[in-house]
């Protein structure tokens, strides 16, 4: 009965900890950088290990409670000082020219890093990727492959310290610019820490967003019609809707709190503007993960 009253107890409060950690960074007291904040992954093996063995009895409970509360904060506490990153990173450029593809899709995985995505107005190139990363932890990759007018895109970072439980542990700070011109089909995976898009004046068919674990700002183009899928995190989401175009949102479930401009009224399960019409504007559907949604 203890050990059941123990374990009711223990994961809540780590709910209460990670928001108070989520909420000092959204307003700005305690700003960290969340590709650090994951090489602490270990410290949960550390806590269950202990919970198992402490957990019998009412005596081992408070103990572990103790020592769970007092690993956490050393281990935040030193995060800056023990996970230094390289000043000097390598860099690398990959592009690809716009002539002849009239649609793309774009597939974007940078796993533990940066992401900050940009139109290329008045350019020839469909794309233009720039990334600084540490070459000893980190492969970087680009594809292309083009059928017809049709190109399919990806650029990757992956791991090549070794695989881990908790995935792609690379690190790397994304700069990409996509072509105006061409219609687009655009999936991110945004990994750890933050992930910037600014779609603005691009044509799109579809966009669909991983947030991952970090901050997501997402600036949607007013070229209209198409779609968008966002699969919550952990982490905020800022949503930007050009105030010329029309949208309907659907946010299905979550943590956390979801705050929509006042121009958006709801509408059952949806929330719309006034002249939203199918096939017309933005669709969006939004997975609430653990963390604020921000729409304006």
């Amino acid at each position: 009965m203890e050990e059941r009253k123990h374990r009711e107890l223990f994961w809540p409060l780590m709910l209460i900890v990670i928001g108070v950690i989520l909420l000092l960074r959204q307003l700005g007291i305690w700003q960290f950088s969340w590709a650090r904040l994951w090489r602490l992954w270990p410290l949960l093996l550390i806590l269950i290990g202990l919970d198992i063995i402490l957990s019998r009895s009412r005596v081992g409970s408070v103990i572990f409670l103790l020592l769970a509360t007092i690993l956490i904060v050393l281990a935040i506490l030193f995060l800056p000082a023990s996970l230094g990153e390289r000043t000097t990173p390598d860099h690398q450029t990959f592009d690809y020219s716009a002539r002849g593809v009239n649609a793309a899709t774009i597939y974007l995985d940078v796993g533990v890093g940066e992401l900050e995505l940009y139109p290329l107005e008045d350019s020839g190139k469909l794309f233009e990727a720039k990334v600084a990363y540490d070459s000893a932890r980190t492969q970087v990759t680009s594809d292309v492959d083009v059928v017809d007018d049709q190109a399919t895109v990806h650029l990757e970072s992956t791991s090549v310290g070794g695989w881990t439980p908790f995935g792609n542990q690379s690190n790397a700070l994304w700069e990409v610019g996509l072509n105006t011109g061409a219609l687009l089909v655009l999936q991110v995976e945004g990994g750890v820490n933050k992930t910037s898009l600014d779609l603005d004046g691009m044509i799109l068919e579809e966009v669909r967003l991983n947030v991952g674990v970090g901050q997501a700002e997402l600036v949607l183009s007013e070229k209209t019609p198409y779609k968008v899928e966002i699969e919550g995190g952990v982490g905020s989401l800022q949503l930007r809707i050009p105030s010329q175009a029309e949208a309907r949102i659907r946010v299905d479930g979550g943590l956390g709190s979801v705050d929509v401009d006042q121009r958006f009224r709801r509408r059952d399960e949806y929330y719309v503007t006034q002249g939203y019409q199918e096939d017309e504007g933005i669709a969006i559907e939004i997975d609430g993960g653990v963390g604020a949604i921000d729409v304006r």
